[in-house]
């Protein structure tokens, strides 16, 4: 959540051991790398602020990358079920991937992997609106209980925010 907000690299938080600054959370972050646990989180911190060709060896021993966490996301599949949908797993692998875009080099391996799963999922979002335009309140699936307001509003907009980082202006 600081990484969306681009909090700077040498901002200080208080802790009782005494202040750390943003960048030690990056680097936390890199040490503590690992296959076992949600990766959404520590993608979405390390896109934000480290080039997406970034690699590093995490505190065991093991060579990582951000191209590494955007394989393991991709790995995981969209649940519906989940409390958004799966959307916070594709709005960071869209950062991910709107990262190596403004690197100016061409879309492959991983990041081409990214692009194609974020084109599916803008896709389903439009192949599943329902008939008078709104979004659908199951997410990337057909219709829904319009009715429903509340998981109405909270899947519109899980959906928008998906949209408005993987759309263009």
């Amino acid at each position: 959540i600081l990484a969306t907000c681009d909090v700077p690299l040498d901002a200080q938080f208080g802790t009782p051991q005494g202040p750390i600054a943003m960048g030690d959370l990056i680097k936390n972050a890199q040490m503590t790398a690992n296959d076992k646990e949600e990766v959404i989180w520590t993608l979405q911190l390390l896109c934000r602020y480290l080039p997406p060709n970034t690699e590093w060896v995490n505190a065991k021993g093991e060579k990582w990358s951000i191209e590494r966490l955007v394989r393991i996301q991709l790995s995981k599949a969209i649940d519906p079920t989940a409390i958004n949908g799966g959307t916070d797993g594709l709005i960071t692998l869209t950062a991910a991937r709107n990262a190596w875009l403004l690197t100016g080099k061409p879309l492959e391996g991983a990041w081409l992997d990214a692009d194609n799963t974020i084109k599916k999922h803008i896709q389903l979002v439009q192949d599943h609106q329902n008939f008078n335009g709104t979004l659908s309140s199951n997410f990337f699936g057909a219709g829904g209980d319009m009715k429903d307001f509340d998981k109405h509003l909270a899947s519109s907009g899980a959906l928008l925010q998906f949209l408005m980082v993987a759309l263009s202006d």
